[in-house]
């Protein structure tokens, strides 16, 4: 399983019926705008479906930032390189 892979099983862990409605769609419309921009296609969708992933936790207060240093977490354990982490957070 890669790594994009494990990241929808992340968001899978952590939402729940409508919210993974929310998180396909929302990466659905990433896909096709990283293709027609030429965006790093991993990175953008990994930012899509891990954007709003604090929510169930934390509610929507800054969720962005949470969001962002959850999936930094989640990214670091995988072994991901730190320049990516950075650009995935960056589009969080």
């Amino acid at each position: 399983m890669g790594l994009l892979d494990e990241a929808i099983v992340y968001a899978k862990e952590e939402f729940t019926g409508d919210d993974m409605v929310h998180m396909q769609t929302i990466a659905n419309y990433a896909h096709a705008l990283a293709q027609k921009c030429g965006a790093d296609e991993e990175i953008v969708l990994i930012a899509a479906y891990l954007h709003d992933i604090s929510q169930p936790r934390f509610s929507g207060h800054e969720h962005n930032v949470k969001s962002a240093e959850m999936t930094a977490e989640f990214l670091k354990k995988h072994g991901y390189p730190e320049e990516r982490i950075k650009r995935v957070t960056a589009a969080i």
